[in-house]
């Protein structure tokens, strides 16, 4: 609980406020055109005020502003949250002592003077009242924006009832509700003479006793994964909340696919079959209802290349889910959460068949048309001349589905078309051919032949009859201009003969002739060049040869590696 206490002392100000107290109530209330007379000194008015987290309870008391020369008043208030509540009787003993206190002490003949008060006789009675409190459920305030409103009642127990239930629907207009003795109405003494109020808001008589609050109950999560929302006078309430029997009642329930569900009306007007009273507990408990799938129709047409077909057999598939749906007398009616996930419509009847098509949302309510084909499936059976060949490759040019296997499925007008077929396998030469579907052969029968090169089925690419010279890889030429320079080498280096001796052919310029015969002509082979090894390179004739030795063996590899080409 906490306090307030304020007034016109020296102008209007802030005399006490304990620290959780609205800091956004505190207010002048007095009139621009109060006439200053001194006849509203000692009369009193409670009012209730809202905030959007409590109640304000006050007593206004009339004083005489001594250092200003004015009327004015000094105002007790207390504070509570929404969901604590106090008696109305003790609320209006509380603010009778606040009030009694002040005016016995610091009150002389009605008038304030600028003195100091000690706030903590103030303070230590209202925490008197605390442990009167008790907890109850929270109630949602809807603070109005009009000036006060105001209420004359007959005594004591009229004004306790109404601090009983603070907040009323006929309230919902006004920021304050000012209430005053019946006695006092149309008299100077008034209280309401010197106090900023709407004259034309007298809720005297207006409020409906017999519209009561009634607790709500509902699950917002409910079974089934529907979802319930209430609201009241357009606002969304929760799980607890107290609903008074006048007030605009909104229930919705709602889940994804399914058709929402809305009633509107007071709760005691809303059918039991959507909203439960108990009149004794003074409860309302919402039904937890179950909700229709929305649904969707798709409507098929069947037709071939000349007309409609009407018995066709249609299906939808579920991509990776569930068994296939059967339409019949072409319509099917689909859920809204069915159409989630990817179908597909096929239609069938005996060689014919049409293309898999995908059904959407936006197709629904209008029809889909189904063109079947001819279908033929064609075997491959593809062979050497001994055996069957498994893991072909088979490629049909400018076919939109591609074989996967030996089996091939031709469409429609694919049927009547001749087609450019190539099968392949990396051990065998590729065979190219023209295939119909409509007047070939089926199976199919294809025989491979041994590929010349291991490992190559398909052709290497380019020209397959070069020169032999063409054939000889860069190594090869390198070699082989090597052991010319050799060659060169050693008989320019070899010693001179006598000029009166006559010239001596050797073994070696014989050879070394041989050897430039072979390079310049003589086709490369390897027995050739093991005859000149042996020959060239023995051991009886290994003397300053070792290097020419190195330079043949290098030139022999050379040759064995563009054999390989």
């Amino acid at each position: 609980m906490e306090i307030l206490i304020h007034g016109t002392k020296y102008g209007y100000k802030v005399l006490h406020k304990t620290k959780g107290f609205p800091s956004t109530y505190a207010r002048d209330m007095r009139r621009e055109d109060v006439v200053n007379t001194r006849t509203t000194i000692g009369q009193f008015t409670y009012s209730i005020a809202f905030s959007n987290s409590g109640f304000i309870f006050s007593k206004y008391l009339g004083v005489w502003d001594f250092e200003r020369k004015a009327i004015g008043n000094i105002i007790f208030s207390v504070y509570l949250l929404g969901n604590k509540r106090l008696s109305g009787k003790d609320l209006i003993n509380l603010l009778d002592e606040l009030s009694e206190r002040y005016w016995n002490k610091y009150i002389v003949e009605g008038n304030i003077h600028n003195t100091h008060e000690d706030w903590t006789l103030f303070d230590t009675l209202a925490n008197k009242y605390d442990s009167q409190l008790h907890n109850d459920d929270f109630e949602d305030i809807e603070k109005g924006e009009g000036e006060a409103a105001f209420i004359y009642y007959s005594d004591g127990m009229e004004l306790q009832k109404y601090f009983d239930a603070p907040y009323q629907e006929e309230y919902s207009a006004y920021k304050q509700v000012f209430f005053v003795e019946k006695q006092l109405d149309g008299r100077n003494e008034n209280p309401l003479n010197a106090l900023r109020h709407d004259q034309y808001a007298n809720l005297t008589g207006k409020i409906d006793w017999e519209n009561p609050k009634y607790k709500l109950f509902f699950r917002q999560q409910a079974n089934g994964g529907v979802r319930i929302d209430v609201k009241v006078n357009g606002k969304p309430r929760q799980n607890k909340d107290r609903i008074r029997r006048k007030e605009e009642l909104v229930i919705i329930w709602s889940k994804p696919y399914f058709d929402t569900k809305e009633i509107r009306g007071r709760w005691n007007e809303i059918s039991s079959d959507y909203l439960i009273k108990n009149d004794s507990e003074q409860y309302i408990s919402v039904v937890e209802i179950d909700l229709q799938p929305i649904l969707h129709s798709f409507i098929f047409e069947t037709k071939d290349r000349i007309g409609p077909i009407n018995d066709a057999e249609i299906t939808l598939k579920c991509k990776g889910y569930g068994p296939e749906l059967n339409v019949k007398e072409n319509k099917i009616l689909m859920t809204e959460e069915e159409l989630q996930k990817s179908w597909t419509v096929i239609a069938k009847k005996n060689n014919l068949i049409s293309e898999q098509r995908e059904i959407k949302i936006e197709d629904a309510n209008r029809s889909i048309t189904l063109t079947l084909y001819e279908r033929k499936k064609v075997i491959f059976h593809i062979t050497d001349e001994n055996q069957p060949i498994h893991n072909c490759i088979i490629k049909i040019t400018d076919k939109k589905v591609q074989p996967i296997n030996d089996e091939v499925e031709f469409l429609g007008e694919e049927v009547d078309k001749t087609w450019q077929i190539s099968v392949s396998h990396k051990n065998y030469e590729t065979e190219l051919f023209k295939y119909c579907p409509k007047d070939g052969e089926n199976p199919k029968y294809i025989t491979l032949k041994k590929s010349k090169k291991p490992g190559g089925g398909d052709p290497p690419e380019g020209p397959i009859n070069k020169p032999w010279y063409e054939r000889i890889s860069i190594y090869a030429w390198v070699s082989i201009y090597f052991v010319i320079f050799l060659i060169a080498l050693f008989i320019f280096l070899k010693p001179e003969s006598k000029e009166d001796e006559p010239p001596i052919i050797t073994k070696g310029q014989v050879d070394g002739n041989r050897i430039n015969d072979y390079v310049e002509g003589i086709e490369l082979n390897r027995d050739t060049l093991e005859q000149y090894k042996s020959s060239y390179c023995s051991p009886e004739n290994s003397k300053n040869h070792n290097e020419l030795e190195q330079s043949l063996l290098q030139a022999k590899n050379a040759v064995a590696r563009s054999e390989t080409l």
